[in-house]
């Protein structure tokens, strides 16, 4: 199996956290460098991230990175909007998709996802399933397919027995609000999910 693609998802509006979340600070590091600094770490042919259009401040933020930017000229119709470009950008390769908002994944996360060599491997927390998550190539047209503001669970339930969960609790604390932030700054791990 060839290396995936790694395409992290970082076009959310961040309307509950009132500003570009991605450029939150957490523990001296802003989100989208952290996801990226991770991302780059799990051995992946490539890394994308997906940003907002017309989002000069963050693309400053990801300049230094050696990751290629692609731009999600629509956020506004959801998260699926950007799972189809991860989807175009992985062409006939295996996909590996994160998120920038889940500051406790680790690289060695995203590496097991990868070893599975499933058809689908997704983190297992909380007592339910969700990204980051790893799909093969015969999944990417499925990906195309999604719409709205959901991303791949409807692909992973239809085809549960292709599925392998990886458990891992880090993968609960997501920041959507800027309580979220504070909370997990002072030592709290309020999951959002």
């Amino acid at each position: 199996m060839s290396d995936p693609v790694c395409v992290i998802l970082a076009a959310g509006l961040s309307l509950r956290f009132g500003r570009p979340k991605q450029l939150a600070l957490f523990e001296g590091e802003t989100l989208i460098h952290r996801a990226v600094r991770i991302a780059l770490a799990a051995g992946c042919s490539r890394t994308i991230v997906i940003v907002p259009a017309d989002s000069p401040e963050i693309r400053r933020e990801l300049s230094s990175l050696a990751v290629e930017i692609m731009e999600n000229s629509n956020p506004r119709a959801g998260m699926s909007s950007s799972m189809r470009l991860a989807a175009h950008a992985a062409a006939d390769g295996p996909l590996l998709l994160t998120l920038a908002d889940q500051p406790h994944v680790t690289s060695e996360h995203l590496r097991a996802l990868i070893a599975t060599q499933a058809p689908i491997a997704v983190t297992r927390f909380n007592g339910t399933t969700g990204p980051p998550a790893f799909f093969d190539e015969r999944f990417l047209p499925l990906l195309l397919t999604l719409t709205g503001d959901h991303g791949a669970r409807e692909i992973v339930r239809a085809h549960h027995d292709q599925v392998t969960e990886i458990p891992f609790d880090g993968a609960a604390v997501d920041i959507d609000t800027e309580d979220d932030l504070r909370d997990l700054e002072s030592g709290g791990a309020r999951s959002s999910r």
